[in-house]
């Protein structure tokens, strides 16, 4: 502009003209006239770099900020990871797939001999289908096998640089526009887990800041994954515990057909205490036992074991529903973790065909007769420890056909809903289903109050068919029964009335063979094991020869000294009045006591 203003002046052209008679005024003003211009452009200048610095410094304060976003939303995602997927999913989603224009996540096996690759969700699903798990040694020479084998970074700035270096990332790096790639490893301590490949569709993409995001994820990642590898060791530990403390339930249960069905939450929770078991009690009656133990994790799943082995042994003892829970109540103060337990106990009688039961702040059982559902809120009471009196029981008589559905919490129980909606929902379940397979049931239960989805909590279902019999004889007609204690005594009696009855014995031929029965069981169970851990005895109940009724009572103790004061060894008087002849054999290994009843 300067340049113009002065030759279009000394040519007496422009505004100058004017002035050309006063040359003195014309120099003066057309050089005032060029500072103006000089000092403007020099201003405007100034505001130009000023602006493009400003700018500059923006885009360096957003990309600051962003990487500090991101960092920010890995390290949130990774503290809610719990598996080794969940980690996948929060590098690829949050970490690599926002650093980078695509790129693959990489990880080891336990064995250190698969690598499992997972790619962001803006790799074409061409390339996708490619990737999934390889072994090492079938992988031609690429960046993140040497980073996986090295445990040191690669950086990859141009297109020529990757075609000199790793010719084999050609082929699939067409496919995306690969211009630059930066591949960092997950390590922990000395440990290389596997590595994370940021991929740029532009030359000179891996700048400074962008290599030291990249390494400062791959050290979050690291810590992420070996935490999730622990949390799945211990999650797998305590699941197998769990099943292993989970019984197989017997075909031969008496009177009853049972079956059980049990899934563990979803990967990622804790395993929870939640158990069954269904077993023959002497009597030939039933236990059934549904159980939750509160918490999670090793500590949960050992209390459970012991408060099963425990409950187990306490009614094989003879105790009844209340006594069992009480039992359970003393018991797990000493035990780690059982502190508010939730434990369902019932025994089912198929002679008589009534079932007794109890609830320590379990749910309650539902039995199902038809399309009549009906839940059993009888009988209750608060969890372990938290009783402060005498636990009740409940007793009914089973209608025939009667399905008997027990379960814990985690079938039911659901975010944001009360747990009688649960219950409402299951009743509906139970109302629809036809047969008489326990099986069937259980799995219909199951993916009906599941929809076959995981769920945040264990889940187990037992579904017993509740039927009846006459006696427990084997096939020759014999019945054999064995008790523990004097609480057998009274469903014995009721199993050798039904045997006399199935024999077609007279009142009073049946009224004489229970009374010196009787008296030989309670013989065998007082004198017997005096002093001594409690054992079996056995009652064997046969039609003999010549129209006869023969009893056998047998022990393996030794009986003890009649009192001196009159009072005991009434016994065997008594039953010699009501038998025609009583033996007793008396030896090292045990007692047995024959009676013999006419049959007529």
């Amino acid at each position: 502009m300067a340049f113009v203003a002065n030759l279009q002046s000394a040519a007496g052209r422009g505004p100058w003209a004017v002035l050309a008679e006063h040359p003195d005024v014309e120099a003066a003003t057309l050089q005032v006239y060029l500072a103006f211009v000089v000092v403007g452009a020099w201003v405007l200048a100034i505001a130009v770099a000023e602006r493009d610095r400003a700018r500059a410094q923006s885009r360096r304060e957003v990309a600051a900020r962003r990487r500090l976003e991101t960092l920010q939303e890995v390290t949130a995602g990774l503290a809610g990871a719990a598996t080794a997927e969940q980690v996948v999913r929060v590098l690829a989603e949050k970490g690599v797939g926002v650093v980078a224009d695509h790129g693959y996540v990489t990880l080891l096996d336990r064995d250190g001999v698969n690598l499992r690759i997972w790619p962001t969700s803006t790799v074409p699903p061409a390339t996708m289908a490619r990737f999934a798990e390889v072994r090492l040694g079938d992988l031609a020479r690429l960046p993140v096998l040497d980073v996986v084998q090295r445990g040191q970074p690669v950086t990859l700035g141009s297109l020529a640089e990757i075609a000199d270096r790793y010719p084999a990332v050609m082929d699939s790096g067409a496919e995306v526009a690969t211009r630059g790639v930066h591949v960092v490893p997950v390590r922990v301590a000395e440990r290389t887990l596997g590595a994370l490949a940021f991929v740029y569709h532009q030359d000179g993409a891996v700048t400074p800041e962008v290599a030291s995001l990249a390494q400062t994820i791959a050290d979050l990642a690291g810590q992420a994954v070996d935490r999730a590898e622990r949390h799945e060791a211990e999650y797998t530990a305590a699941h197998e515990l769990q099943r292993s403390l989970l019984p197989r339930i017997s075909d031969h249960l008496p009177g009853v057909r049972a079956r059980a069905a049990y899934q563990p939450a979803e990967r990622g929770n804790d395993v929870g205490g939640d158990w069954y078991d269904v077993f023959e009690l002497p009597g030939s009656r039933v236990a059934i036992a549904v159980g939750d133990v509160v918490g999670h994790g090793l500590t949960a799943a050992a209390a459970m074991g012991r408060l099963h082995l425990l409950l187990r042994s306490t009614a094989l003892a003879g105790a009844s529903p209340a006594e069992v829970l009480e039992s359970l109540d003393t018991a797990s103060l000493a035990i780690a973790g059982a502190a508010y337990a939730t434990v369902g106990y019932a025994e089912y009688d198929p002679i008589e065909r009534t079932l007794r039961y109890a609830s320590a702040g379990h749910l309650p059982p539902l039995l199902a007769v038809g399309d009549t559902v009906t839940y059993l809120n009888d009988g209750r009471s608060p969890p372990l420890q938290l009783a402060t009196r005498a636990r009740p029981e409940a007793a009914m008589a089973v209608p025939e056909g009667a399905m008997l559905v027990w379960y814990s919490d985690g079938l039911l129980e659901r975010r944001d809903e009360v747990i009688d909606v649960g219950l409402d929902r299951l009743a509906k379940a139970a109302e629809t289903l036809r047969g008489a397979d326990p099986q069937e049931w259980c799995d219909q239960i199951v993916f009906a109050m599941t929809g076959g989805a995981a769920t945040t909590d264990d889940v187990v279902v037992t579904c017993l068919l509740l039927g009846g019999i006459a006696a427990p004889t084997d096939e020759s007609g014999v019945l054999r029964i064995t008790l523990n204690s004097v609480k057998d005594l009274p469903p014995t009696r009721r199993a050798l009335r039904a045997w006399s009855v199935t024999h077609e014995l007279s009142a009073d031929q049946t009224d004489a063979l229970l009374m010196a029965a009787n008296e030989a069981l309670i013989n065998s169970l007082e004198h017997a094991y005096h002093g001594r851990p409690a054992g079996p005895v056995t009652l064997t109940a046969m039609r003999g020869q010549r129209r006869e009724i023969r009893v056998e009572v047998d022990d393996r103790g030794r009986w003890r000294a009649s009192s001196t004061d009159g009072e005991r060894g009434r016994g065997l008087d008594l039953i010699n009045q009501m038998a025609r002849r009583v033996v007793v054999n008396l030896s090292r290994h045990g007692t047995r006591v024959t009676i013999t009843v006419p049959e007529s």
